[in-house]
């Protein structure tokens, strides 16, 4: 029985010299990730087998506003709108350009995503020679989730919030001096970069200062911030989530950092056992413990508010419970034993569960059944044998339809109706496509025909239009600002300026998406008819590219790509150190 303190750490193969017991002192515990739904055994047989976090997948992107470009006279497409988005993040009137910026907070996807994730800690004895004391003297090993909550004044918001800003431009500028710009605009103006040059003048009174400048302005703001703090009285606040008397309620509540009295939600976690068939196993002469990070959950507080969200952001705590020998061994936790806790884990916000990146995971197939199959069975089957689903109405509502459209309904007694799946599915995809091109259309969202095309392709371009704009690209034009040249289009000098473009691209795509989307092509030219060639621009390219596809139905081309393209592994590493 060992009476040495413990410390919760990394698993020795994420440190940064693999089992070397200095590299491993100071660490957290670590997330791993994996796509597969045995992830746990996988991970039993391959602790290290994990799959890769990706930069710009794997973290938290921020959305940003920016006030759109206006085009003034006398240019020819003044007054024409240059961004696909109409309003800013509060709602007011636009347009404005919307970019995403990554945060370096970890973003953790859910299990709808094809994605899952352990929690792994290693337990050690803070000793010289860092050794690893027998899991049998743990009696008790999980994690508990928690919030961390920067309280302050709100008089001491604004200046926060000047300070940061600064921050966030000057860190920008650095990592594009060093090649590495975090996050792309959206395409759509070069307002981003505006933004960002005017803040650093604002700054250093020059927009483009040098690095040792910005280092040094830098670590200057973060003193002010640090003074900040301090002046303000800002302070971290550590929330746990305390489980309510009933079943699934509870509430976000103030916690120690390391308690002795474990009164927050937690969950199990496992030591880690080595195949004794595999001396080179990951587990082999260690004292490893994993569990599930939890992505999800029933519990709510007494408002009904969800204990997980994807706008908090959230870090995980480990603990171990040292046996009292005092104690009979028993269901965990058999005593009250010394609890030792690990550092935080890094911090995390969960995807929301519409995420597109998460959702692209998991693809999914749905059948639409065959009319003519459904016809041939209509009059052959049973009546109600293959009508599964039942609905009892306490009201029965019946609508009236003339010529094709609802004119009135009534409400009748009592009714109990009986439906087949397929006329369900059949309906259900008849009425999303049908208010596609309504919403796309009533609030001008344009950029939403970029999340449906079909197969074969339903549009069809003009190629003279995609010469004129290569032409232009070629040349680096701005397409919003006056320009006259001449392409040649099928042998013939073509005579192309801003405002002829722009008329061009209006008339394509009214063409193009009312064929592909049902649209009116009246409808859909005078609704792009306020937009300047940017932003149409942008459309044409969703057009040309959906153009492009293939149309053989029933090869079912591969168009959604391969979804394990970008599945990379984490690469093992061997101990360098001598094992405790």
């Amino acid at each position: 029985m060992s009476a040495h303190p413990w410390v919760l750490v990394a698993p020795w193969y994420r440190w940064d010299r693999p089992a070397v017991p200095g590299a491993g002192r100071g660490t957290a515990p670590a997330f791993q990730k994996f796509s597969s739904d045995t992830y746990v055994l996988d991970f039993l047989a391959n602790p290290q087998r994990s799959l890769r976090f990706e930069p710009g997948v794997d973290e938290v992107q921020e959305l940003h506003y920016t006030a759109a470009p206006k085009i003034l006279p006398p240019a020819a497409l003044a007054g024409k709108i240059t961004s696909l988005f109409p309003t800013g993040k509060k709602g007011q009137p636009g347009p404005f350009l919307t970019s995403l910026r990554p945060t370096g907070l970890r973003k953790i996807y859910l299990d709808t995503h094809s994605r899952h994730y352990l929690v792994v800690c290693e337990l050690h004895c803070d000793l010289a020679g860092f050794p690893s004391p027998d899991a049998r003297e743990v009696c008790q090993a999980g994690l508990v989730v928690r919030r961390r909550h920067l309280s302050y004044p709100d008089s001491a918001r604004a200046e926060a919030q000047a300070i940061v800003k600064d921050l966030v431009a000057v860190d920008r500028a650095i990592a594009a001096l060093r090649g590495a710009a975090p996050g792309a605009d959206c395409g759509c103006g070069p307002s981003r970069n505006q933004t960002l040059a005017t803040r650093l003048r604002s700054l250093f009174k020059t927009a483009a200062p040098g690095l040792p400048a910005l280092e040094e302005t830098r670590a200057g703001l973060n003193a002010r911030l640090a003074a900040w703090r301090g002046r303000a009285g800002a302070h971290w606040l550590l929330e746990g989530w305390i489980p309510g008397d009933r079943d699934r309620i509870g509430a976000w509540g103030l916690v120690e950092d390391e308690p002795q009295d474990l009164v927050e939600a937690w969950s199990p976690m496992w030591a880690l056992f080595a195949d004794p068939a595999r001396p080179d196993h990951d587990a082999a002469g260690r004292t490893i413990f994993y569990g599930v990070l939890p992505s999800a959950s029933f519990d709510t507080d007494l408002a009904g508010k969800a204990r997980f969200d994807d706008h908090t952001t959230y870090e995980v705590r480990c603990f171990v419970r040292r046996h009292d020998p005092r104690c009979p061994r028993g269901a965990a936790p058999d005593c009250r034993g010394e609890l030792v806790w690990s550092r935080a884990s890094e911090r995390y916000r969960l995807a929301a569960p519409f995420d597109l990146l998460g959702t692209s995971n998991r693809p999914v197939t749905i059948q639409l059944p065959n009319l003519a199959e459904l016809a041939a069975q209509a009059t052959q089957l049973p009546i109600g044998k293959f009508s599964p689903v039942k609905i009892i109405q306490p009201q029965s509502l019946s609508p009236k339809v003339k010529d094709g459209v609802c004119t009135s309904g009534t409400m009748g007694g009592p009714a109990i109706c009986f439906i087949s799946i397929p006329l369900i599915t059949i309906v259900a995809y008849f009425v999303f496509s049908i208010f596609l091109p309504i919403v796309v259309f009533v609030f001008g969202l344009w950029f939403l025909l970029a999340f449906k095309f079909c197969i074969p392709p339903q549009i069809d371009f003009d190629v003279g239009l995609e010469l004129k704009l290569e032409a232009v690209g070629e040349l680096g034009l701005d397409l919003d600002a006056d320009f006259s040249i001449n392409v040649e289009v099928a042998g013939v000098l073509t005579p192309v300026s801003a405002a002829s473009l722009n008329a061009e691209l209006k008339t394509t795509l009214a063409g193009g998406f009312a064929d592909a989307y049902g649209f009116d092509p009246g409808d859909v030219g005078d609704g792009l008819a306020d937009f300047s060639s940017t932003p149409l621009k942008g459309l044409a390219d969703l057009g040309l590219e959906i153009e492009a596809l293939p149309g053989d139905v029933a090869a079912d081309p591969p168009v959604r790509g391969n979804i394990e393209a970008d599945v990379h592994f984490e690469t093992p590493v061997t101990r360098m150190g001598t094992p405790a």
